[in-house]
């Protein structure tokens, strides 16, 4: 069950993927065609839904053969002018290679039924503070998970029961209903200082359990205020302008329309690929390019590929700058 519901083609000739047997829906939770077979189509692939000499699909084909639901998601479906094979990939992971952490988060959200572990509430509370640090410890407290010897001992680990500072580490929070929203604050600057003073507690509870040191309460309050100050320093937005008078000129300025429905990263990295073969026909040659997507900035740059349709636009755009 996992394997049929992990899987997916991605779609290059299409001669090897079976229309109606195979996993090959692209933006669906299932990827398997749902609609009936019609006589004469049990053989069907899915290169013959495809105009190979122009990279698209044959319209009143899919329209005629398919429900309508399923006919606007295989037309919303990019087709690649390369031609390659067909290739099984892993959906349920961005990268979309396997791995056992997207496999087990898979079976543990889709699976099994988890519904006693959600605990109900606002959390949007919490995730919402600017104030990175901390949010983890207080989401973790919430959710009666912090790592102390009552909720160790809970989960059948062996703790000591004369260690000091062992038992409740942040005990003093009692929060009906287990969630921030039960907590009434003034301002939302005293809600980031209420949690981010129970993370300095924490840390100093830590350093006193594994260092021997027992921090003054003025030294952890000092410390607590000092992290928000530089937290706010690093992530204050500038406000001065500068001029950019001589900086540089408007040049020229191209859109291009693609068929099909493209996720948010595969738009990043289709601009990527028009922008240099853009740039190679108009024979500029040394440009710097800019872009607002860190994952397709580090898919570049790193070590880390992709097997999926935006590893392929990738691919050609490294194959175009070089």
């Amino acid at each position: 069950v996992l394997v049929k519901e992990g899987v997916r083609w991605k779609i290059g000739d299409g001669r090897r993927i079976r229309v109606f047997r195979d996993p090959w829906l692209k933006n669906r939770s299932n990827s398997f065609i749902t609609s009936s077979i019609p006589e004469g189509y049990e053989d069907l692939r899915v290169a013959d839904l495809m105009d190979s000499n122009l990279a698209c699909w044959r319209t009143n084909l899919i329209r005629s053969v398919f429900h309508p639901e399923e006919a606007v998601a295989i037309l919303d479906t990019p087709l690649s002018s390369c031609s390659r094979d067909d290739e099984l990939i892993w959906k349920l992971s961005r990268d979309e290679k396997f791995s056992v952490k997207s496999a087990y988060f898979h079976v543990s959200e889709s699976l099994i039924d988890n519904s006693h572990l959600i605990v109900r509430g606002d959390w949007s509370l919490l995730w919402r503070l600017r104030i990175n640090c901390a949010k983890l410890l207080m989401w973790r407290v919430l959710r009666g998970c912090l790592p102390v010897r009552t909720n160790l001992q809970r989960r059948g680990v062996k703790c000591p029961a004369n260690v000091r500072y062992g038992d409740s580490g942040v005990g003093v929070i009692r929060v009906s209903g287990g969630n921030l929203s039960s907590v009434k604050f003034v301002t939302y600057e005293s809600k980031r200082e209420f949690v981010l003073m129970l993370w300095a507690l924490w840390k100093r509870r830590n350093i006193k359990v594994w260092e021997g040191d027992l921090k003054s309460v003025q030294d952890t309050t000092w410390h607590a205020k000092e992290t928000l100050e530089e937290w706010e320093k690093a992530h204050k937005r500038p406000t001065d302008m500068h001029d950019t008078q001589g900086w540089g000129r408007f040049i020229k300025a191209k859109s291009i329309y693609h068929q099909g429905s493209l996720s948010a990263l595969e738009a990043e990295g289709m601009g990527l690929l028009e922008a240099i073969n853009w740039l190679e026909e108009l024979g500029v040659q040394v440009v710097d390019i800019e872009l607002d997507c860190k994952v397709v900035v580090e898919a570049v740059h790193g070590d880390k590929t992709y097997v999926n349709e935006l590893g392929e636009l990738l691919n050609l755009s490294a194959m175009v700058e070089h």
